[in-house]
């Protein structure tokens, strides 16, 4: 799997659910932080030059801290938002296995297009009694260009089954995609 296909949203569809992959760039952070940890480890065990216990003594507790963080972001790039058609309901998984989302289709006020500060687009799911922008649940990694060729194959797959289930078809709806 190249780079750049790691970072891109993954999804599955199903005749029953939508799952969503959308924080694959995650996982670079997570090898950046392997690697890291890995010259640390070496450069402490060079700069000491033998197996004292004051190598230990400085080693130990660091390189816990980074196989901490790596484990952390090797779990949180696992956190998958799956729409499943028969319960009507939307949840997102943290880690993979940990439910902090459980979203009725009714309380889906719609999916919107958000640009960050950097320039870069990512839909979210936003709640019928969202006061706040920062309540949604994003369903999309970071693209660069909304017109670009993952973002329309998103817009044309998931978005397209989403429009399905939630039936935001009105005239005002918050489905902010455009069809080819």
């Amino acid at each position: 799997m190249t780079i750049k296909r790691l970072i891109q949203t993954r999804w599955e569809i199903t005749p029953e659910q939508v799952t969503v992959y959308p924080y694959g760039a995650i996982y670079i952070m997570c090898v950046i932080t392997s690697i890291v940890c890995i010259v640390w480890v070496l450069l402490v065990v060079n700069a000491f030059n033998d197996t004292s216990t004051n190598v230990i003594s400085v080693l130990w507790p660091i390189t816990v801290l980074y196989l901490l963080m790596i484990i952390f972001f090797g779990l949180f790039g696992r956190t998958t938002i799956i729409f499943n058609r028969n319960n009507r309901v939307m949840y997102k998984l943290l880690f993979g296995f940990w439910r902090t989302t459980t979203l009725p289709f009714d309380e889906i006020s719609g999916i919107i297009l958000m640009r960050s500060a950097r320039g870069t687009f990512r839909y979210n799911v936003v709640p019928k009694n969202s006061k706040w922008w920062n309540t949604s649940t994003v369903i999309s990694s970071a693209v660069m260009n909304e017109n670009s060729a993952h973002a329309l194959d998103f817009q044309e797959h998931v978005l397209a089954a989403l429009d399905k289930y939630l039936h935001l078809k009105s005239k005002h709806s918050s489905l902010s995609y455009r069809k080819k």
